[in-house]
């Protein structure tokens, strides 16, 4: 689809152009001649834009404009007192939604390539990315990661899309680092808690292990201890109570034989001084006699019993001790030891079970870090895949890391040439659309190799193109190419 005619009436600089248009066209003359209102009036056509601030020539409250390509009219009407008018039909038929009908037809970059050479190498990118058509949207990129992945500008390309996803500063590798920090730190932890541990500790013993059966042990022996001492003092008194008795029974005994002696040598006197009293006094002696032996008798009988009762207590609280005797002081010494040392061990419990749960949390972390590592892989796989199947519009054109590369250069490589010749294919993304491309002062920035150049490729590739020429013609010279 190319611009049979060309229509203008009091537009820019223009007061009245209509002319048939065959092939390319180039437009010369001197500055103000109106070479550039030619243009400018092309592209407010098409696409109802233009950076003048006054489109309608001075003294002029309507400026017309009119084109046709092949069965296609575009009739705008720029008004200063009422709103515009546009007409745009197709095959003699009016379309109803005129101006997305015509942005259709072209790129931007057609109606002024110039813009891209003044783009930064980051917009030139993205330019040159969009020209690789690949369908996809937010559902395309759940289904490949999982889900959106965060931090991601989803505007730009598909390409630029997965070269951010799996960039460094990407939220898969900055979480990747942040997971992999905590894995690192953790295990640091799980060193110094293991460090501190003893040797060949064993959490699952000591976790089972009852302090409450070894101090109810100690108890009991302190009890049992308890009660050999009580014992022991018993005993004790039991001796001393039995040698006060025996000696409390001997001195009775002494006394009596005291009294007996005393009273013998008072009778004894008697017998001397009552001679008469002989028999008398002799009966009386003997049956003190047998009186004094009788009492003695009873009295030994008694502290023999006594003793006897107190040898047998003292038999079988001997025997009570002898058998407490098995539970010995230094056997509640190495309970207590036993009891510390487990004591020590069970305070381990705690860092231990920190340990295992921190080794849990790390193998998940180290399960997170490995699916990231796959994210970042698929998001490096991924632009390979679609590269295989996408539609590549420049020959060229390879991508790498996200960035489009000119047989093998970046952009802001390339020298006047390749950049002008990647100006065009860019220009020219739409063979089904408008193919035209205007060339508003390119030319004469460009060497006369370059512009032939230029020109030619245009035409190998059945371009139109209209382009300006700064000469020193007042009048505007259009010369059909």
């Amino acid at each position: 689809m190319k611009i049979t005619k060309v229509r203008l009436k009091n537009i820019i600089g223009i007061e009245q152009l209509d002319r048939e248009v065959k092939g390319s066209l180039l437009l010369e003359g001197t500055n103000g001649s109106g070479k550039s209102s030619v243009i400018d009036a092309i592209r407010v056509a098409i696409n109802n834009k233009t950076g003048r601030e006054v489109i309608i020539k001075k003294g002029h409250n309507e400026g017309e404009i009119y084109i046709e390509l092949d069965d296609i009219t575009v009739e705008r009407k720029k008004r200063n007192d009422k709103s515009d008018y546009k007409k745009v039909t197709k095959g003699g038929q009016e379309i109803a939604s005129p101006e997305t009908f015509l942005k259709s037809l072209f790129s931007e970059l057609q109606l002024n390539p110039a813009e891209f050479m003044n783009l930064t190498d980051k917009e030139k990118n993205r330019v040159i990315l969009n020209m690789i058509e690949f369908t996809w949207d937010l559902k395309w990129i759940e289904k490949k990661f999982g889900e959106v992945v965060k931090g991601v500008d989803y505007d730009q390309h598909i390409l630029e899309v997965l070269n951010e996803i799996q960039s460094d500063k990407g939220y898969y590798y900055q979480t990747r680092q942040d997971v992999n920090r905590q894995v690192r730190d953790k295990s640091a932890v799980i060193k110094e808690i293991m460090d501190e541990l003893p040797e060949n500790y064993s959490n699952e013993k000591w976790e089972n292990f009852s302090l409450m059966d070894i101090y109810d042990k100690i108890n009991k022996m302190k009890n049992d201890n308890e009660y050999k001492e009580r014992l022991l003092s018993e005993l004790k008194d039991i001796e001393i109570k039995k040698a006060n008795r025996e000696k409390e029974v001997a001195d009775e005994i002494t006394k009596i034989y005291k009294q007996k002696r005393a009273k013998e040598k008072e009778l004894n006197k008697k017998i001397e001084a009552l001679k008469e009293e002989l028999n008398n006094t002799q009966q009386r002696l003997n049956s003190l006699e047998d009186k004094s032996t009788t009492i003695v008798i009873n009295k030994q009988d008694d502290l023999h019993k006594e003793i006897i009762d107190k040898d047998n207590r003292y038999k079988e609280m001997e025997q009570q001790y002898i058998k407490a005797k098995c539970h010995k002081k230094e056997v509640i010494d190495e309970k207590q030891e036993e009891a510390q040392y487990a004591e020590n061990m069970k305070s381990y419990l705690k860092d231990y079970s920190r340990v295992e749960r921190m080794q849990d949390e790390i193998e998940i972390l180290n399960a997170d870090s490995e699916l990231l590592t796959k994210q970042i892989e698929l998001a490096r796989i991924l632009p390979g895949e679609i590269l295989k199947t996408a539609t590549i519009p420049i020959k060229q054109l390879t991508v790498e890391n996200g960035r489009p590369l000119i047989n093998g250069l970046p952009v802001n490589n390339l020298s006047e040439g390749e950049l002008l010749d990647l100006c065009v294919d860019v220009a020219i993304q739409k063979p089904e659309g408008l193919r035209l491309v205007l060339l508003d002062s390119i030319p004469n920035d460009l060497s006369p190799d370059n512009q032939e150049r230029l020109f030619k490729k245009l035409k190998d590739h059945d371009i139109q193109f209209i382009a300006t020429k700064t000469t020193n013609d007042k009048e505007l010279k259009i010369i059909e190419l």
